[in-house]
């Protein structure tokens, strides 16, 4: 068979194995949304995993439907941590419209959260939230709210609302016939009545309510009616009725590993335990208290700590009972609760019986203070209470306005459209008007920064012209150096090649003519090696030290003492110049030097200058203040150093003076006490031009140094 023919084989026989994955994935996600269902009440600890798989394995709405399963087995089994994250994870996956049932159970489950950690406040505004989103959706729901804001309003001691919202809930459940429904309700309107101390009253509500949580299968909720059961046979004072109403929560709670209820339970069955004298009975209430702290691996409670100082009592040992519960009321110093303010009354009458008068008046006082303490916290309560139904009053009341404005701005609404057409038409006519005027603008401060930008650069470039041409004559140069048949080169102190004769250009197999994109630089010439000589010899030589060679064979240096810094290298074997190469050097120096004296003074005209004599104390001080200008203006705008300044000008020599890099002609130019006889004007003329054509200055900066630089012009000889 080809290979062809086998894939198509392999692909046929595989089809079917993909389509049936595919049609099973709903199914087995089904599967394990319903065995979360199954498991939430009965087993929240394997519910929490099974709805966790569950959101795995669905999306959507079968995802959050598993995603509520799993929050609310985590508040069962008291992991509120947890039962956050679930709450976050359901609201990011809440789409942006519709799903108002989703929103109801989110903000009813906030409202629970809230509820089981003791803040009473938050969880009366998320079940208020609820309550409104209730009333879109159907009777049921709106049953449950009010039924979950009853349960608060209790919580929070407003017996009369709580009534209210619970006997409306009890009607509407009522109305719908389902039993499963009726019995929470009864519950919490047996809880009000029990609290508000009638307690006949409760216990009828309460039976009903056991026996329609038993018919309905709920577990958990039968649990919870029979401990409510005992604390109403506790206020009675029926000890014997109030421990089999907690024996048979306490077994319901533990055959559904509800952890946090059974501790709960466990505890109340300690008190009873306690107040009966039972040493054994509480040790044992205590042991299986400890093996389901360690489960829920939380702080020990202080209702333990103090059971636990209660069995110390009952066997005589009344100051270690005492001492258990005094450090175990200090590592919850910090909790307001009334188990504390019991705990301390509790601790001020053990302090009493053993004589200690002053911890017993110290227990006493904060047992004193915490009462006065959870009575303010019951008020702040109430008052949060009552400022939450005075926002939601209020914002009704807003929402009755709006809606009464509502008619009256439609009215004005048609006027509005109007004229803001109009107002728009004559906004767009402005803006365009306002467009064309700015459109025109930019195109004039373009056209002017293009002016100003051209004669800038036609100003660098009458100041590049003019430093080129306060260079030595090339002509004059190039002519005394053709005047000898030996091969020599002209370079200056940046180390470019100025000038090269015709003997040096045949020897270094160069055109008899330069190029315009011929290298300047020295190295390109004769080799980096005898290159890095020269700069050697540059750096360290003085200005009136004779020139010894380079120390290679075949190179000779001699400096031209011209205007400028220029060193003349000699390209032939001699270890220095031949006579009449000196003698043409020297005739070039002596005919610079007759150039640039003044005019000799005739008896028919006077002189317009001194013949002889120092340069004028103007024309130095005009030097040195374009010099120190020059060097500051470098500094300031390009953060560098004057011996940058004159590497990269190439006009001023650079020594070595003691291991250091030295300017010392330049340097001489910044003083007035150490300018030359013989100032060489036209380099810091050519320094100066440098700076102005190179540097980034501002206009005052420019207009500074041109005006310095004419004056120096005006003085020179």
């Amino acid at each position: 068979m080809s290979r062809i023919g086998l894939t198509v084989l392999v692909a046929f026989a595989t089809a079917p194995v993909a389509a049936i994955q595919a049609a099973s994935a709903p199914a087995a996600a089904g599967a394990a949304l319903e065995r979360c269902r199954d498991l939430r009440q009965a087993a929240p600890a394997d519910a929490l995993d099974a709805c966790a798989a569950a959101a795995a394995a669905g999306d959507g709405a079968a995802a959050r439907e598993a995603m509520f399963h799993a929050s609310e087995a985590a508040q069962t089994l008291g992991r509120f941590d947890e039962v956050e994250t679930w709450l976050a994870r359901i609201a990011a996956t809440l789409p942006a419209d519709g799903a108002e049932r989703d929103r109801f159970r989110l903000e009813r489950r906030a409202g629970m959260l809230a509820f089981r950690r003791g803040e009473h406040a938050a969880a009366l505004a998320a079940f208020d939230r609820a309550g409104r989103l209730a009333e879109r959706l159907e009777p049921g729901d709106r049953a449950t709210a009010l039924n979950d804001l009853g349960i608060v309003q209790r919580k929070l001691g407003d017996y009369p609302a709580a009534l209210t919202s619970l006997i409306g809930s009890l009607a509407i459940k009522e109305r719908l016939g389902d039993p499963a429904q009726l019995a929470p309700a009864l519950q919490n309107i047996a809880d009000v009545y029990r609290e508000a101390g009638d307690l006949d009253q409760a216990e009828t509500y309460l039976w009903r309510a056991i026996a329609l949580h038993a018919r309905a299968g709920a577990r958990l909720k039968e649990a919870h009616a029979h401990e409510s059961l005992g604390l109403v046979a506790l206020a009675r004072g029926d000890a014997e009725a109030a421990v089999r109403a907690f024996a048979e929560a306490a077994t319901i709670f533990a055959e559904a590993q509800a952890a946090p209820d059974q501790l709960r339970v466990l505890l109340r069955q300690g008190e009873l335990d306690a107040a009966a004298g039972a040493r054994e009975a509480l040790a044992a209430r205590l042991a299986a208290a400890d093996a389901l702290i360690a489960r829920l691996g939380g702080a020990v409670p202080l209702g333990h700590a103090r059971l636990a100082a209660e069995a110390d009592v009952l066997a005589g040992r009344v100051r270690a009972g005492a001492d258990r519960l005094a450090a175990a009321l200090a590592a919850h110093e910090d909790t307001v609760t009334p188990e504390r303010q019991q705990a301390l009354a509790r601790l001020a009458t053990w302090y009493e019986s053993l004589g200690d008068w002053a911890r017993a008046y110290a227990a006493q006082r904060q047992a004193f203070e915490l009462r006065h303490a959870l009575d303010e916290r019951q008020r702040s309560e109430t008052l949060d209470r009552l400022r939450i139904r005075h926002g939601v009053a209020e914002r009704e009341r807003e929402i009755a306005v709006l809606a009464l404005d509502g008619a009256r701005q439609q009215v004005a609404l048609e006027q509005a459209r109007r004229t803001r057409d109009l107002l728009f038409a004559g906004a767009v006519l402005l803006v365009l008007a306002l467009w064309a005027l700015h459109r025109r603008r930019v195109w004039r401060l373009r056209v002017d920064a293009e002016r100003r930008r051209a004669a800038l650069e036609r100003e660098l470039a009458q100041f590049r012209a003019a430093a080129e041409r306060l260079r030595a004559d090339r002509r004059r140069l190039r002519l005394a150096l053709e005047r000898t048949g030996e091969p020599m080169l002209l370079v200056d102190t940046a180390g470019q090649v100025y000038l090269a004769n015709r003997a040096a250009r045949a020897l270094l197999g160069r055109p008899a003519e330069a190029a315009a994109d011929e290298s300047t630089a020295l190295a390109d010439w004769i080799g980096a090696a005898q290159a890095a000589q020269v700069a050697q010899w540059s750096a360290r030589s003085d200005e009136a030290a004779a020139p010894p060679p380079a120390g290679g064979a075949g190179v000779w240096l001699l400096p031209l003492a011209l205007e400028e810094e220029l060193i003349v290298l000699g390209l032939s074997t001699s270890p220095g110049p031949r006579p009449d190469t000196r003698d043409v050097l020297d005739d070039l120096v002596e005919a610079h030097v007759r150039d640039e004296a003044p005019p000799p003074v005739t008896p028919a005209e006077p002189a317009a200058r001194p013949a002889a004599g120092p340069v004028p104390e103007a024309f130095r001080a005009a030097l040195v203040a374009l010099m120190r200008e020059v060097v500051d203006l470098w500094e300031s705008t390009t953060r560098r150093t004057r011996v940058e300044l004159a590497e990269a000008s190439g006009v001023w020599r650079i020594t070595i003076d003691d291991g250091r890099l030295r300017v010392r002609t330049m340097e001489r130019y910044l003083t007035m006490e150490r300018v030359p006889d013989r100032p060489r004007w036209r380099e810091v003329l050519r320094t100066a031009y440098f700076v102005v054509a190179d540097c980034p200055l501002d206009a005052a900066q420019r207009e500074r140094l041109r005006g310095l630089i004419d004056a120096v012009k005006a003085l020179a000889p």
